[in-house]
């Protein structure tokens, strides 16, 4: 019997989101139906994104081969995502279903951004998130890696909705160079599910090994209630001071539309 309820209310709680979801506005037509993958080649401004709050983290920029930030002043949190607080975004709006994986995301040095930094406590990350259409709303989900307080090398999943945040890690030492590749998949009733792995240096030759965050991919606290399409991109962020200067870099990310196919 309560196998046969979850199969009826599952697909009905799918269909009351979407009702409950707020209007969104029109999806910009020059994303429509691309698939967008970036490599970071070059040097310079990112390319092809939309800028939120560019002001805060003013040293973002393809080095390297890798998106890089450079985070050396928190002033008031101003870099901060958590309830009201919001950070830098660089993203790129999807329809949903999508998917969205990020490789190889994490924690430097200024010396070097492949190199962790070991504070004693501190909270410095790096990751994606998902942002509703409104850059200005403080509703969004997303999966980051770095230190979380005394929970060093650590996987952080968050949900705010209406401007409150619920957060989890994923426990001390599971990304122990302070990296891993991270994805998150838009399914069709609007709800994300949230994977990580560590870092795979040869995507596309040596299979993926996504391990579901917290077990069953869910992100923890209330999931916002997201409209058709979304902002989907990079974050770097910290709370306090702790742990400052730092980077936050990427090799590559890549957002396309559907749902993957099975494993």
């Amino acid at each position: 019997m309560k196998s046969a309820l979850r199969r009826i209310t599952t697909p009905l709680l799918g269909a009351l989101l979407i009702a409950c979801a707020p209007a969104a506005p029109p999806f910009p037509e020059d994303a429509a139906g691309q698939p967008f993958s970036d490599d970071f080649e070059g040097e310079g401004p990112l390319q092809g994104y939309t800028t939120a709050r560019a002001e805060v983290l003013p040293s973002v920029a393809r080095a390297d081969g890798r998106y890089r930030a450079e985070l050396s002043d928190n002033a008031n949190n101003k870099t901060l995502h958590f309830n009201k607080d919001q950070g830098r975004l660089d993203a790129r709006p999807r329809r949903f279903p999508f998917e969205v994986i990020v490789r190889n995301v994490g924690i430097g040095s200024l010396k070097d951004s492949q190199s962790p930094p070991r504070p004693a406590d501190a909270y410095v990350f790096a990751g994606l998130q998902v942002h509703a259409p409104d850059l200005e709303a403080p509703e969004s989900a997303h999966l980051v890696v770095g230190h979380r307080g005394r929970t060093l090398f650590t996987v952080e999943g968050k949900n705010t909705r209406r401007g409150r945040s619920g957060v989890t890690d994923e426990g001390a030492g599971v990304a122990p160079e302070g990296r891993a590749d991270l994805r998150i998949v838009g399914l069709e009733d609007r709800s994300l599910r949230a994977y990580w792995q560590l870092p795979n240096p040869q995507p596309g030759v040596t299979p993926d090994a996504w391990r579901a965050y917290g077990g069953d991919g869910l992100l923890p606290g209330r999931a916002p209630r997201f409209p058709e399409w979304v902002y989907v991109g990079l974050i770097t962020y910290a709370q306090g001071d702790a742990g400052l200067p730092f980077v936050g870099t990427a090799d590559a990310i890549e957002l396309v539309d559907g749902l993957p196919k099975p494993e």
